[in-house]
């Protein structure tokens, strides 16, 4: 098998990059290392692939998951420059409480 998406310049590989969302780059990652190499080195990350509805379904123990994986990514990013970043953050309450869950504490 041929791999042309790896022979493009890399300018125009984090172009195409760039409209990947959070999940469809967590898949772009896992196909090589090469790969892994230029999903870190996108100047353009988008964490904002997640919808109200499925933001509002997300348990609180998910929610951190995501919360670990994005801090995961950006560390192994290392001195690699970003120029753009988006996060999609909904909130959600603990209806049983009637107030916000710790998961959406300004403190977190």
């Amino acid at each position: 098998m041929i791999d042309r998406f790896s022979n493009l310049p890399e300018g125009v590989i984090h172009h195409i990059l760039s409209d990947f969302v959070v999940k469809d780059l967590a898949r772009f990652c896992c196909v090589s290392k090469r790969w892994r190499e230029l999903c870190l080195s996108s100047p353009s990350v988008n964490f904002c692939g997640f919808n109200t509805d499925e933001m509002a379904d997300m348990a609180c123990e998910l929610r951190l998951k995501l919360v670990n994986t994005l801090d995961r990514f950006l560390l192994s990013r290392g001195d690699n420059e970003m120029k753009s970043f988006c996060l999609f953050w909904d909130g959600h309450s603990d209806e049983e409480l009637d107030e916000p869950c710790f998961c959406v504490n300004e403190n977190f």
